[in-house]
């Protein structure tokens, strides 16, 4: 680990700097209620008191907005570069920004003052010594539920800084506490699929022979980042013609393929405000489907809405797969689940097909009302080459699942 540098060389009163610029930008920033994080503070002390933990030490590696979703909820914080939080059982939390001149930056945005340089662990390290917990157990917190919970050779450090500290993971339970979301946060979801659909809208209007997906990609991300507060999230787009299919999933960034007449566009996009972000689905073709894509796309239909009436408290994954069923009948496959949580990104539950093991987890823990849930029912061909990908984010409701997207569900077809 490299010798800590407090400030470069020829830096005067950098704290008077920084209080500066968080005090001018802070208020452009948009934070919850201080209930609100209140809230969350004793939600998650709470689980860590069952579980004897002193403190958590939470990683980020930055550039995608889901992979700070665990920190945000705590922070504010939107960071494209890695960052750390150690957040206590009793006392305040510090954040560590893994860039120096991203100090400033996260004290505007954050609703934290203790914000600090760390080149790694050493930070966190040292923050643990000095609330006097290196003796203790600590829970850490990683990203997405495929992601590990912190760096290797971070892990090392801290282990080997703190040799008798017991560490735990930590980030299972940080996602429990994602999913149902409170009031002020069904506002912010909302309006992350408010922007969501500003992206479909955009994909609609561009869809045309002779454009790039590169384009489409630009047209999408612009529609949603250039209105108040929206961020970067993410858009997967696939494109192939419906006579010799190659794509039945939208599985990566834009490829530069120019669109001909013909063809379907998949997507997968999610606008955020501020982090929370909606998720939508919505088929684009270039003329007038074949027989095959006609019938992948009216399963599709009925197997989304038909999932969207088990969407109730009480009902459990399980019933998910009774509908989804219909796709193996007709002699299909899937490509993603049928249904997964949503709670700044995937989270569980997890359900695409009878039998599965790809995609199942939580199959037997009941929905709870207002539990945000993706509905994305994607029949494909046995082969993979050809199939639909359509859906959106929904509530859970009583009366089943509801929609929080205003883009009518549908299949476009552009002539």
């Amino acid at each position: 680990m490299l010798q800590r540098v407090i400030t470069p060389p020829g830096t005067e009163n950098a704290e008077i700097g920084h209080q500066k610029v968080q005090d001018a930008m802070r208020p452009f920033y948009p934070r919850f209620s201080d209930q609100e994080y209140e809230r969350r503070r004793q939600a998650v002390r709470e689980e860590m008191a069952k579980q004897d933990l002193s403190c958590l030490v939470m990683y980020s590696s930055g550039y995608c907005v889901g992979n700070q979703k665990n920190l945000h909820y705590l922070t504010n914080l939107i960071s494209y570069l890695p960052a750390y939080l150690v957040f206590p059982l009793e006392g305040e939390p510090t954040l560590y920004m893994m860039i120096y001149s991203f100090i400033p930056g996260g004290r505007a945005i954050s609703n934290l003052d203790d914000v600090r340089w760390s080149l790694g662990a050493d930070g966190p390290a040292a923050r643990i010594k000095e609330l006097g917990l290196e003796n203790t157990k600590i829970g850490l917190v990683g990203e997405d539920i495929l992601s590990s919970s912190v760096p290797h050779d971070h892990f090392e450090y801290l282990a080997g800084d703190a040799p008798n500290a017991i560490f735990e993971n930590f980030t299972f339970t940080m996602h429990s506490l994602m999913k149902i979301p409170s009031t002020e946060e069904l506002e912010w979801y909302k309006k992350g699929a408010a922007y969501s659909d500003l992206g479909v809208a955009a994909l609609f209007d561009a869809a045309e022979p002779g454009v790039t997906d590169n384009q489409l990609y630009a047209q999408i991300q612009q529609a949603y980042m250039s209105q108040p507060n929206g961020v970067f999230y993410f858009t997967w787009m696939g494109s192939t013609p419906m006579a010799d299919p190659a794509c039945s999933y939208p599985f990566g960034l834009p490829s530069g393929r120019t669109l001909q007449k013909g063809d379907i566009i998949l997507t997968e996009i999610s606008g955020a405000y501020h982090g929370y972000a909606g998720q939508i689905m919505r088929p684009v073709m270039l003329g007038k489907p074949p027989p095959l894509y006609q019938d992948l796309f009216d399963l599709a239909e009925e197997v989304y809405f038909g999932v969207r009436e088990v969407l109730k408290p009480g009902n459990t994954p399980r019933d998910v797969l009774k509908v989804s069923q219909k796709i193996l009948d007709a002699g299909y496959s899937t490509q993603c689940p049928t249904i997964h949580g949503w709670g700044q990104r995937i989270i569980p539950p997890f359900a695409d097909l009878p039998d599965s093991q790809v995609f199942a987890a939580e199959l037997d823990v009941p929905f709870e009302e207002d539990q945000l849930i993706v509905v994305e029912p994607s029949p494909c061909l046995p082969d993979t080459t050809a199939g639909v990908f359509t859906g959106d984010l929904n509530r859970v409701t009583q009366s089943g699942g509801v929609s929080l997207h205003e883009r009518p569900f549908g299949l476009v077809i552009k002539d």
